[in-house]
Formats: structure tokens, sequence, C-alpha cells
């Protein structure tokens, strides 16, 4: 008795695993606009860094993102800012009764959909009052409709 059965690959699988496969790919490669864009634009100095214990599941390229303790994440730096993931269900984060201790600070939200993992855009906003306001929104050509800027 085999238990290891070779597989019958169906016509069904063959048309969907390409499609699949392509699909794949190109939610890749659009959800590098706005990497590009960023890259492309005045803030392309800045690098990320996010709480050690927030939700880590970014695409940013690993030469602009750091993941850092609490008292690193709230110091402020000129160059390095704090991202904060944002997605269907609020922003991601430990910091979230805590937004005043950014204010008057350049913060990054990364806009994503934790359960397709489509990334809508990167923002880079200053906080006012505990709250975000944008200053740049990198889009994403993710195919949805096109959101207010």
């Amino acid at each position: 008795m085999h238990l290891c059965k070779k597989a019958k690959i169906t016509d069904f699988q063959k048309l969907i695993f390409p499609l699949i496969y392509l699909l794949t790919i190109k939610f890749l490669i659009m959800e590098k606009k706005c990497f590009k864009d960023f890259a492309e634009s005045e803030f392309n100095h800045l690098t990320f860094k996010i709480f050690k214990d927030d939700y880590k599941r970014t695409s940013l390229p690993e030469t602009h993102v750091k993941f850092v303790d609490e008292e690193e994440f709230l110091k402020e730096e000129k160059d390095c800012i704090p991202l904060f993931v944002s997605s269907q269900f609020g922003i991601l984060t430990a910091f979230k009764d805590r937004f005043d201790e950014f204010n008057g600070r350049l913060v990054a939200l990364y806009q994503k959909s934790v359960l397709s993992g489509t990334v809508i855009a990167l923002i880079i906003a200053k906080m006012e009052k505990g709250e975000f306001v944008r200053i740049k929104y990198f889009e994403n050509d993710h195919g949805l409709p096109k959101r207010k800027k």
C-alpha cells in the first residue's frame, strides 16, 4: 500500500494555478509602487521604526525599517520616524492610548489589509493633538477605487 500516491492534477487546477501565481506576482509588484514613489520623494532620507511588539508583517524594504524597544520607539530622532500599521481593524499598535506622546513629530502610517495583505498606501503625517495630519500620501496601485488624497 502506497501512502504517498501521485496526485492527479485536474484541468481546473492546470487553469487556476497559473492564474493564482500571476495574481500573486501582480500584488507583489503593485505593493512596491508606493515604496518607489516614497524613494523618489523629498522624504526618501527617512527610515522607519516599528515597536517590536506591534504588528510586524510589512513588505517595506529592510533597509528602511528597524524593530525597536519602547524606549527607542518613543525617542525622537531626526531621520527615523515611528511607523504604525493601519488596517481595516484600526491602528495595530500598543501605543493607541499614547498618541499624544508623538505630538509635533513626523510619523508614518502603513495602510494594509491584514486579511488579504494588500498594501493601500504609505502615509507621512504629523501628529497633532493625538491625531494624524496627513502630509504626503504614497498610494499603491492596488486596483481598488481611488481614495481622496
